[in-house]
């Protein structure tokens, strides 16, 4: 039978303390409050997760890019964002003890309840001691699978965003420089006075530049490749795949010449006639000529430097012939002489594209391909079998580097032994390198025409890439090659950070916070209830000095109660299945505290 008591019946209040705190100042803890942030909160938590997957769908995440000295600030904000989450879901604990104190129920029960919110072991401890007294299997299984859900928030929430580093790429413009031109802008080259001057400062320039002719010939060079220049972009940009550049490959045709008259000199030098109007000294002596196939011979009448040279071949040790193996006619008046056909050459310009690897600055592949595999004789062309204007070749208007490759190869330092010229020299290493013998006894015009492209393509990248040797500062200030200017597009590739979401940690998170929103339902009263002085209940909690209150406040759980000698938590639990409700909701004021009535039945 159910007996109600009520706080008249409970003795002496002078001890009453006055109120330091009113309900009403406390309003953030009420019921309603609570409720409703509760509800708001799940409802944000699936919101939150529902949205996070839509963006990891798009893949929008990766947009945030995160920059390289923001790393730490980026991941203590994702940290806090996770404890900010699991701290505000712990809202629903002081909500549930309320509502604990205001159930009808046994004490076991509530006892259960109060303890298994204080962690997830606590309550799946709750959850095993109902096996021996079952007093609140619903609500301490509810507690245990809500923490649950906190703690796999707590697990999944720092998990959700990760810092990725990445490796972007973006195409930009690189500063290129190109194939060497004259510089001729201090000159007035209407005034013969200053363009023979420019004349020679361009000689004196050469002479000290293509010094170092073999050994760029015989090495790798960053902007030639064989008889190919190539722009070479910025060292200092670096970039990955494929840059395409201008290029430009050096063609070398030749053709023999006609009525070519030779014969020997009192000094033991042997000349060539060219039409009776061109001389050019051979400046080998016979018994001299070496296993070299081929050798240069610069005009005689021109002017000191002049711009033609003729080549001819060593007909006792070399067979010069086309791909069709004729040979050309030797054009000698004493066949006797080891005098081969002799040849004048001619340069032009092919536009080509190279392929550069972009980290190994290597040359994959040039385009189109302009060695020669095949060669037909012919006479040499009708604009270079006359003289040329060996003594100001600076007048001819428009003149280019290229028109003065022959002057170039005139100006090459030569060589002590046999008074050779070290182009010469150069021209047969190449030659043998391309045939693949010491002393090949035969050989193709169109290896003749390749090695010299080889060559004059090696001498127009010294004089413009190789500042001359010695200290003529003076030529220097007044004449230097120019390198025509480019630009390229390099692909570049750079180290970012950016945000990247992990799908498993969406899932589970989503997972876990639809399991509170579910679990949560029973708390969410958002409806009006009547409390005491403004709707607002003081009791919440279910510590030390709340129980004492209870006591106090409730000295019939004291005849209700049975004494336990042995207070282990089974004997505890089997003598508090007691149903009480230790906070009624209806609610009466008495003098100036608000005590709350008691109602007990005694389940024995």
């Amino acid at each position: 039978m159910a007996r109600k008591f009520n706080e008249a019946d409970t003795g002496d209040t002078k001890n009453l303390l006055p109120p330091l705190q009113r309900t009403s100042t406390i309003w953030l803890t009420s019921s309603r409050i609570l409720s409703f942030s509760s509800a708001i909160l799940h409802l944000t938590l699936i919101m939150i997760h529902l949205i996070l997957l839509c963006v990891w769908w798009r893949r929008l995440e990766h947009r945030l890019i995160i920059p390289m000295g923001s790393q730490t600030v980026v991941s203590l904000g994702i940290t806090a964002l996770a404890t900010t989450f699991g701290t505000a879901s712990r809202t629903l604990l002081r909500r549930e003890k309320r509502k604990n104190l205001q159930r009808r129920q046994t004490l076991t029960a509530t006892h259960d309840d109060a303890v298994a919110w204080e962690g997830i072991v606590s309550a799946l401890v709750r959850v095993w001691h109902q096996n021996a007294v079952s007093a609140s299997l619903v609500g301490a299984l509810s507690a245990f699978l809500y923490l649950a859900s906190i703690l796999a928030l707590h697990i999944t929430t720092p998990a959700l965003f990760s810092l990725e580093t990445f490796n972007p790429t973006n195409l930009t413009y690189v500063d290129t420089r190109g194939f060497p031109a004259l510089n001729l802008t201090l000159y007035s080259l209407s005034n013969d006075t200053d363009r023979l001057q420019a004349w020679d400062d361009i000689a004196q320039y050469a002479f000290g530049s293509l010094y170092f002719l073999p050994y760029i010939a015989r090495t790798n060079n960053t902007g030639l490749y064989g008889e190919t220049l190539y722009e070479v972009p910025n060292e200092n940009v670096a970039g990955v795949g494929n840059i395409s550049l201008v290029a430009t490959g050096i063609n070398v045709t030749c053709g023999y010449l006609e009525a070519v008259n030779v014969s020997l000199s009192h000094d033991g030098l042997y000349s060539a006639t060219v039409g009776g109007n061109a001389t050019y000294v051979l400046s080998s002596p016979e018994g001299f000529i070496g296993p070299g196939p081929i050798y240069a011979a610069q005009r005689d009448d021109a002017a000191p430097h002049g711009p033609e040279f003729i080549f001819w071949g060593n007909s006792s040790s070399t067979s010069l012939v086309d791909s069709s193996g004729n040979a050309a006619p030797p054009g000698t008046v004493d066949p006797s002489s080891n005098f081969g056909p002799f040849l004048r050459c001619s340069v032009s310009l092919v536009n080509q594209t190279a392929a550069m690897d972009a980290q190994s600055r290597q040359i994959l592949s040039i385009e189109p391909d302009i060695v020669k595999n095949t060669s037909t004789w012919g006479p040499a062309s009708t604009e270079i079998q006359g003289p040329q204007n060996g003594t100001d070749p600076l007048a001819t208007p428009g003149i280019s580097l290229v028109d003065l490759w022959e002057s170039l190869y005139g100006f090459v330092p030569e060589d002590s032994t046999f008074g050779e010229l070290i182009s010469t020299e150069c021209l047969n290493e190449q030659l043998t390198d391309w045939i693949g013998s010491d002393d090949p006894s035969t050989l193709h015009l169109h290896d003749l025409e390749h090695a010299l492209a080889n060559i004059v393509a090696a001498i127009f990248y010294t004089f413009g890439y190789v500042e001359p040797f010695g200290d003529d500062r003076l030529v220097r200030r007044r004449f230097t090659p120019s390198l025509l200017q480019g630009q390229t597009r390099v692909t570049q590739m750079s180290t970012q950070v950016r945000l990247d979401l992990s799908i498993i940690a969406i899932v589970a998170g989503l997972a876990a916070s639809v399991m509170l929103a579910l679990l949560s339902l029973q708390f969410w009263h958002l409806g009006a209830e009547a409390v005491r002085e403004g709707g607002h209940a003081s009791l919440d909690g279910t510590g030390l000095l709340h129980a004492i209150w209870l006591y106090r406040n409730h000295p019939e759980l004291e005849g209700l109660l049975k004494q336990v000698d042995d207070p282990t938590e089974g004997n505890l639990r089997a003598a508090g299945m007691v149903r009480v409700r230790l906070l009624d909701r209806r609610l009466r004021k008495r003098r100036s505290w608000d005590y709350a009535s008691i109602e007990l039945e005694d389940t024995s």
